[in-house]
């Protein structure tokens, strides 16, 4: 029979090896179950966005950045005024200067036919 010690240990390393593989809260990147559109819903951080754009980058031209406010904005509708694929990279709490880390990354590593932030003051600087 095993010792209480050896089963605690046991436990211990199936339960974290079960939070690696399912990786319930981002931690690991989502390697396994590729769960993005979950991730996606629960109030994303900036770096699942930025890791479900790695996978999908060829889906969008064109790129919403900002705070919460962001969220609202309607990507269908700009699609068909703009004739483009927006993706919004909405980051809970995001200021300016996350937005032009993120503008940065965008522009290095994609092409950008549009994009634009949203400030505190509702203007919407292009950011090309």
């Amino acid at each position: 029979m095993l010792s209480l010690p050896v089963i605690v240990l046991i436990l211990a390393a199936l339960l974290a090896g079960f939070n690696y593989v399912t990786d319930p809260f981002g931690a690991f990147g989502d390697r396994f179950m590729q769960w993005f559109s979950y991730d996606r819903d629960q109030q994303p951080a900036c770096g699942e966005k930025i890791s479900y754009l790695e996978q999908h980058h060829d889906e969008y031209d064109s790129y919403f950045l900002g705070c919460s406010s962001t969220s609202s904005l309607p990507t269908e509708s700009f699609n068909e005024m703009l004739n483009a694929k927006f993706y919004n990279l909405i980051m809970y709490g995001a200021d300016m200067k996350d937005c032009e880390k993120i503008a940065n990354y965008l522009i290095d590593n994609y092409t950008v036919k549009k994009s634009g932030a949203e400030c505190v003051s509702g203007q919407w600087p292009d950011l090309r």
